[in-house]
Protein backbone atom coordinates (compact mmCIF):
# COMPACT_ATOMS: atom_id res chain seq x y z
CA UNK A 1 0.00 0.00 0.00
CA UNK A 2 1.20 3.75 -1.29
CA UNK A 3 1.00 6.38 0.83
CA UNK A 4 -1.89 7.58 -0.76
CA UNK A 5 -4.02 5.07 -0.39
CA UNK A 6 -6.11 3.68 2.67
CA UNK A 7 -6.88 0.42 3.29
CA UNK A 8 -10.31 0.52 2.88
CA UNK A 9 -12.60 -2.89 3.03
CA UNK A 10 -15.75 -4.43 4.09
CA UNK A 11 -14.38 -5.36 7.46
CA UNK A 12 -12.87 -8.89 7.28
CA UNK A 13 -12.43 -9.62 11.14
CA UNK A 14 -9.32 -8.45 13.32
CA UNK A 15 -9.01 -11.86 14.52
CA UNK A 16 -8.28 -15.05 13.24
CA UNK A 17 -9.28 -18.99 13.31
CA UNK A 18 -7.24 -21.36 15.37
CA UNK A 19 -8.73 -25.00 15.12
CA UNK A 20 -8.05 -26.34 18.76
CA UNK A 21 -9.11 -30.30 19.80
CA UNK A 22 -11.42 -29.82 16.58
CA UNK A 23 -13.17 -26.48 17.47
CA UNK A 24 -12.98 -23.19 16.43
CA UNK A 25 -11.65 -20.38 18.57
CA UNK A 26 -10.95 -16.77 18.12
CA UNK A 27 -7.87 -15.07 18.46
CA UNK A 28 -8.35 -11.11 18.76
CA UNK A 29 -6.23 -8.92 17.57
CA UNK A 30 -6.69 -5.41 18.53
CA UNK A 31 -5.96 -2.79 15.66
CA UNK A 32 -5.92 0.66 17.00
CA UNK A 33 -5.32 1.99 13.38
CA UNK A 34 -8.64 1.52 12.18
CA UNK A 35 -11.58 3.61 12.01
CA UNK A 36 -14.85 1.59 11.47
CA UNK A 37 -17.38 3.22 9.95
CA UNK A 38 -20.99 2.49 10.33
CA UNK A 39 -23.09 3.28 7.70
CA UNK A 40 -27.39 2.88 8.02
CA UNK A 41 -29.70 3.44 5.11
CA UNK A 42 -33.13 2.30 5.74
CA UNK A 43 -35.63 2.41 3.25
CA UNK A 44 -38.49 2.72 5.59
CA UNK A 45 -39.83 2.98 9.19
CA UNK A 46 -43.20 2.20 10.10
CA UNK A 47 -45.97 4.88 11.25
CA UNK A 48 -47.39 3.50 14.41
CA UNK A 49 -50.75 6.28 14.37
CA UNK A 50 -51.23 4.89 10.76
CA UNK A 51 -49.65 1.36 10.89
CA UNK A 52 -47.93 2.14 7.68
CA UNK A 53 -44.20 1.67 6.00
CA UNK A 54 -43.02 5.51 5.42
CA UNK A 55 -40.09 6.41 3.21
CA UNK A 56 -36.74 7.17 4.86
CA UNK A 57 -34.58 10.17 3.36
CA UNK A 58 -31.69 8.94 1.94
CA UNK A 59 -27.87 9.66 2.67
CA UNK A 60 -24.95 10.26 0.36
CA UNK A 61 -22.79 7.33 1.30
CA UNK A 62 -21.01 7.20 -1.99
CA UNK A 63 -19.85 10.78 -1.35
CA UNK A 64 -19.02 10.15 2.04
CA UNK A 65 -16.71 7.18 1.85
CA UNK A 66 -15.18 9.04 -0.82
CA UNK A 67 -14.53 12.15 1.10
CA UNK A 68 -13.41 9.86 4.37
CA UNK A 69 -11.00 8.04 2.24
CA UNK A 70 -9.08 11.48 0.80
CA UNK A 71 -9.23 13.18 4.23
CA UNK A 72 -7.21 10.09 5.81
CA UNK A 73 -4.98 10.28 2.67
CA UNK A 74 -4.19 13.57 3.71
CA UNK A 75 -3.38 12.55 7.32
CA UNK A 76 -0.80 9.93 5.98
CA UNK A 77 0.84 13.07 4.57
CA UNK A 78 1.62 14.00 8.37
CA UNK A 79 2.27 10.59 9.32
CA UNK A 80 -1.03 9.34 10.34
CA UNK A 81 -1.54 5.39 9.31
CA UNK A 82 -5.41 4.87 9.93
CA UNK A 83 -7.39 2.06 7.84
CA UNK A 84 -10.68 2.34 7.14
CA UNK A 85 -13.78 -0.22 7.08
CA UNK A 86 -17.14 0.16 6.63
CA UNK A 87 -19.79 -2.06 8.51
CA UNK A 88 -23.91 -1.46 7.95
CA UNK A 89 -25.44 0.12 11.00
CA UNK A 90 -27.28 -2.66 13.29
CA UNK A 91 -26.85 -3.41 17.06
CA UNK A 92 -25.41 -7.20 15.95
CA UNK A 93 -22.09 -5.44 13.64
CA UNK A 94 -22.07 -2.92 16.77
CA UNK A 95 -21.88 -5.82 19.07
CA UNK A 96 -19.72 -7.68 17.10
CA UNK A 97 -17.02 -5.59 16.22
CA UNK A 98 -16.69 -4.35 20.22
CA UNK A 99 -16.22 -7.59 21.20
CA UNK A 100 -13.76 -8.80 18.75
CA UNK A 101 -11.86 -5.16 19.40
CA UNK A 102 -11.53 -4.57 15.50
CA UNK A 103 -11.10 -0.81 16.08
CA UNK A 104 -11.20 1.64 19.11
CA UNK A 105 -12.15 4.18 16.90
CA UNK A 106 -16.12 4.55 15.42
CA UNK A 107 -17.51 7.07 13.11
CA UNK A 108 -21.52 6.52 12.78
CA UNK A 109 -23.58 7.74 9.69
CA UNK A 110 -27.29 7.50 10.12
CA UNK A 111 -29.98 9.57 10.88
CA UNK A 112 -30.90 10.58 14.35
CA UNK A 113 -33.63 11.50 16.60
CA UNK A 114 -33.69 12.99 20.29
CA UNK A 115 -33.66 9.73 22.21
CA UNK A 116 -31.02 7.72 19.91
CA UNK A 117 -30.14 6.50 16.54
CA UNK A 118 -31.58 5.40 13.71
CA UNK A 119 -29.84 1.43 12.41
CA UNK A 120 -31.08 -0.70 10.02
CA UNK A 121 -33.50 -3.75 11.05
CA UNK A 122 -31.57 -5.95 8.85
CA UNK A 123 -34.76 -6.18 6.36
CA UNK A 124 -34.93 -2.75 5.25
CA UNK A 125 -36.45 -1.12 8.00
CA UNK A 126 -35.17 1.45 10.83
CA UNK A 127 -34.56 -0.37 14.49
CA UNK A 128 -34.45 2.44 16.99
CA UNK A 129 -31.54 2.23 18.98
CA UNK A 130 -32.44 4.54 21.94
CA UNK A 131 -29.17 6.09 24.41
CA UNK A 132 -30.32 3.44 26.81
CA UNK A 133 -29.45 0.32 24.18
CA UNK A 134 -26.40 2.01 23.28
CA UNK A 135 -25.43 2.32 26.89
CA UNK A 136 -26.11 -0.93 27.77
CA UNK A 137 -24.16 -2.25 24.52
CA UNK A 138 -21.13 -0.46 25.75
CA UNK A 139 -20.96 -1.57 28.98
CA UNK A 140 -21.51 -5.50 28.41
CA UNK A 141 -19.12 -5.08 24.97
CA UNK A 142 -17.03 -1.68 24.88
CA UNK A 143 -14.31 -1.14 27.37
CA UNK A 144 -11.25 -0.70 24.92
CA UNK A 145 -13.46 1.98 22.65
CA UNK A 146 -11.89 5.74 22.99
CA UNK A 147 -12.99 7.63 19.86
CA UNK A 148 -17.04 8.12 18.40
CA UNK A 149 -18.15 10.25 16.13
CA UNK A 150 -21.35 10.85 15.40
CA UNK A 151 -22.69 11.96 12.35
CA UNK A 152 -26.18 11.94 12.30
CA UNK A 153 -29.57 14.74 13.48
CA UNK A 154 -30.34 15.27 17.28
CA UNK A 155 -27.04 13.26 18.44
CA UNK A 156 -26.67 14.67 21.61
CA UNK A 157 -28.35 11.30 23.50
CA UNK A 158 -26.27 9.17 21.69
CA UNK A 159 -22.68 11.03 22.35
CA UNK A 160 -23.73 11.10 26.04
CA UNK A 161 -24.19 7.30 26.06
CA UNK A 162 -21.12 7.06 25.03
CA UNK A 163 -19.47 9.27 26.94
CA UNK A 164 -21.25 8.07 29.99
CA UNK A 165 -19.34 4.87 28.83
CA UNK A 166 -15.79 6.00 29.02
CA UNK A 167 -15.03 7.03 25.97
CA UNK A 168 -12.59 9.17 26.22
CA UNK A 169 -13.41 10.93 22.87
CA UNK A 170 -16.68 11.77 21.75
CA UNK A 171 -17.93 14.41 18.56
CA UNK A 172 -21.66 14.68 18.18
CA UNK A 173 -24.32 17.63 17.79
CA UNK A 174 -24.76 19.28 21.26
CA UNK A 175 -27.71 20.59 20.04
CA UNK A 176 -31.16 18.43 19.31
CA UNK A 177 -31.58 19.64 15.55
CA UNK A 178 -31.71 18.77 11.56
CA UNK A 179 -28.71 18.79 10.00
CA UNK A 180 -27.60 18.15 6.68
CA UNK A 181 -26.48 15.41 4.98
CA UNK A 182 -23.86 17.80 2.99
CA UNK A 183 -22.54 19.72 5.87
CA UNK A 184 -21.84 17.00 8.02
CA UNK A 185 -20.08 15.23 4.99
CA UNK A 186 -18.10 18.73 4.54
CA UNK A 187 -17.77 18.91 8.82
CA UNK A 188 -15.99 15.11 8.57
CA UNK A 189 -13.79 15.67 5.79
CA UNK A 190 -12.30 19.01 7.70
CA UNK A 191 -12.43 17.11 10.88
CA UNK A 192 -10.48 13.58 9.60
CA UNK A 193 -7.72 15.76 7.85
Amino acid sequence: MTDNETNETECPSNWSHQVDDGCWHRTIRHNDNVLTVFQAAPLVWKDEREGKPMPVEGLDFDKEREILSDSLIDARKVGAKIDLCFETATTEALVACLETNRSAALHFSCHGYPEGLCFEDGAGGTHWVDSKVLSEIMATVGGNLRFVFVSACCSRAAGEAFTNAGVEHVVCCEKDQKLMDEATIKFSASFYR
